[in-house]
């Protein structure tokens, strides 16, 4: 690897306390290479440890003031020498209420002289002595300030508001020229830029809610969109005390922002005038980077929202940075605490996109929401028992009909959700169930039996006919549309989608499978030791080897036995990457059943037309064993993995099409992107492939 130099400046006793070097300006590397730092003789080194990756990100820290100018020594907020922060001198402008929440304007003190005014959302409820997480909610570009995040302006930037409403305490400040701070003078500061000024009073923002006793100080994140995105980054990367970062349509690495052409636009006084003054707007000479930022705010959880279709910042370039960071989450052994999206539309935070954003901020922040925002419409819902023809009993399922839904009209179509592992029929999927429900089907949620812990269960003969039979009864009390009968189900749901595909394909427009099990029989052995194993010993009545009867449940139950018949079903396997490391299914059971059906169309194929024999889409083993183990991608990608399927919005690192089947490894764990999977099967109800 060539050698390259970043700053020279280094990081000495915290992580925030910076001391000067011998040069200036330091001289530029490729800024994507994270794993390398300088050492006190300036010679690179790899970054091997943990300990190793601190001088380098103290190094990426520097590089940062080489352009912002520096932090001002009294807001370093961690080490033993950190400085007390500066009283806060909180006055109350305005006090109302907004859509449920209280709501106060406020203002304190920044620094020398300066102030900071913001809103303030502080949820009803609160118990005495209870301590609730806590958001700086960072606004996008618009006079209006704060109040876009309150949802005044545009359409899908209220998440300050949308946050309060969820149960999070939020602060949302003015930034420097907008709302309050709009008459701000530049020539009176001692900044070197808005950014450096915004940083501040960010940090100030944090040093406020850390002051409350209903706040945790341990869980406080930071959310922005467009300017607000890439202040959210900045603020996250100065101060350690943010938790969970997300950041939309705010950053793409300074080569990739207009091609590298209008580096300019980051010169103006709101942001930082020495792009220009110092660095030419050249991409080359500038002194840190997005792929940095990203990585400097690691292990800690970080989502960022990258249209396809966004005019400021592309996503290309946003996947390249998210992957190079990956290196150091990797490091840290957080591979799922960096989680990119890249929906299709332009330069926006929708719905969809906005909904995983709070979700992730919950888990990040461990915040239990005490409303959903936005809401979801399910159409209407009902519980009925359906006989069983296997063996008389009643059998519960949910059936929800969607809005508008009359007998004349009917349904466009029949989604059947079946549930996972350890769930029954009172297992929700809000996505699915609302995408069911704009799309005008009828959404079914069948029981087969319940959780997988006895011989009913897990995929047997009953199983399969509980839900056919849930099915059947659909399509005899309900008009629906003919040739749309969907099939989707995640981990336990995906085993299940799997078995009913291969046992009774005749019965599917298509299927989607995620995260599923496909060879129990191995399952059990990585589960042995645990409820999964405890389980499957009760399902099939001991461990494999026990009898040749007990491997027989073992063999029947396992959708690799039947999905050679799958092979005019439009099915869909799907998991997440890094399952099985961050999850409880490795992606190898997606990978051999897709094997199963390419294997039957080789065959079917050469039974045909001998001419056809050899062209095979199986998996081969060495693929496999690379996917399957750190860091979970190929060293060299086919041409069609490391995309990105406007369906997915994720990044693909393996795909494979065999027939009508086609697997594929996206960015995630054990997940199901439900309406991907929605999307998928419509296309095929539609075209009939």
């Amino acid at each position: 690897m060539p050698k390259f130099r970043y700053a020279t400046w280094f990081l000495l006793l915290t992580p925030l306390v910076v001391v000067a070097g011998a040069a200036s300006v330091p001289a530029q590397g490729p800024h994507q290479l994270l794993m390398h730092y300088l050492d006190e003789a300036g010679s690179e080194q790899p970054v091997r440890t943990v300990d190793d990756w601190q001088r380098r990100r103290g190094q990426i820290l520097a590089g940062m003031q080489e352009v912002m100018g520096p932090l001002p020594p009294e807001m370093r907020r961690s080490g033993a020498e950190a400085p007390a922060p500066a009283p806060l001198d909180v006055q109350v402008l305005e006090a109302t209420e907004q859509q449920g929440v209280p709501r106060q304007t406020i203002s304190i003190a920044s620094r020398n002289g300066e102030r900071v005014t913001a809103y303030v959302w502080t949820p009803k409820g609160i118990a005495a002595g209870e301590k609730r997480a806590a958001i700086l909610a960072l606004h996008p570009t618009g006079d209006l300030g704060k109040a876009i995040v309150a949802g005044d302006g545009k359409a899908n930037r209220g998440y300050g508001l949308e946050l309060a409403q969820r149960g999070y305490i939020v602060i949302a400040p003015d930034y420097v020229t907008f709302g309050d701070q709009k008459s701000h003078d530049f020539a009176k500061d001692d900044y070197a830029g808005g950014t450096m000024k915004g940083i501040v009073d960010h940090m100030r923002c944090v040093d406020y809610l850390q002051s409350r006793a209903d706040i945790d100080p341990a869980h406080i994140g930071v959310i922005g969109h467009s300017l607000g995105g890439h202040n959210a980054l900045f603020v996250a990367a100065f101060d350690p005390r943010i938790g969970a970062v997300v950041t939309s349509c705010g950053w793409d690495p300074f080569h990739h922002y207009y091609d590298g052409k209008k580096l300019a636009n980051w010169s103006q006084p709101r942001y930082m005038p020495w792009v220009v003054e110092k660095f030419g707007a050249d991409p080359d000479r500038m002194p840190f980077d997005f792929y940095e930022v990203l990585a400097a705010i690691a292990p800690r959880p970080l989502f960022t929202n990258s249209p396809l279709g966004d005019g400021n910042f592309q996503y290309k370039g946003v996947k390249k940075g998210v992957l190079a960071a990956r290196e150091v989450y990797d490091l840290f052994g957080a591979p799922l605490a960096l989680q990119a999206r890249y929906p299709n539309c332009s330069h926006d935070f929708p719905d969809v996109q906005r909904r995983e954003a709070y979700a992730f901020l919950d888990s990040a922040l461990k915040h239990q929401p005490t409303a959903t925002v936005p809401a979801l419409q399910f159409g209407t819902r009902e519980r009925v028992e359906i006989k069983s023809t296997a063996d008389g009993s009643m059998q519960p399922s949910f059936i929800t009909l969607p809005t508008g839904y009359t007998p004349e009209a009917g349904a466009q179509g029949l989604l059947v959700n079946v549930h996972s592992w350890s769930g029954d029929l009172n297992q929700r999927a809000p996505e699915l169930e609302a995408g069911a429900n704009a799309l005008g089907l009828v959404y079914l949620a069948p029981n087969f039996r319940g959780m997988n812990k006895q011989p009913e269960a897990c995929g047997s003969r009953l199983a399969q006919q509980d839900v056919l039979d849930a099915v059947d009864y659909v399509l005899t009390h309900y008009r629906i549309a003919p040739g749309c009968v969907l099939l989707t189900g995640s981990s336990g749901g995906g085993h299940m989608t799997m078995q009913l595909a291969g046992n009774h394909p005749e019965r599917w427009t298509a299927a989607s499978a995620w995260v599923g099990i496909s060879d129990l029989a191995t399952w059990h052995e990585l589960h042995k030791a645990d409820r999964y194993g405890e389980m499957l010993r009760g399902v099939c009545g001991g461990a494999p080897g026990t009898s040749a009867a007990v491997d027989e449940e073992y063999r029947y139950r396992s959708p690799k036995t039947h999905l050679a018949r799958a092979v005019d079903v439009p099915l869909e396997i799907a998991a997440g990457i890094y399952d099985g490391h961050a999850g409880s299914v490795p992606v190898r059971h997606s990978l051999e059943a897709f094997n199963v059906v390419a294997a039957a169309n080789e065959a079917r194929a050469a039974s045909a037309d001998a001419s056809n024999a050899g062209k095979s889409q199986v998996i081969d083993e060495a693929t496999i064993a690379k996917l399957c183990s750190a860091p979970w991608r190929l060293n060299a990608p086919t041409a069609d993995a490391e995309q990105l399927d406007p369906m997915y919005d994720r990044t693909i690192y393996f795909r494979r099409t065999s027939g009508n089947c086609r697997v594929t490894l996206f960015e995630g764990g054990h997940e199901r992107l439900e309406l991907a999977a929605l999307e998928w099967l419509m296309t095929k109800a539609k075209t009939g492939d």
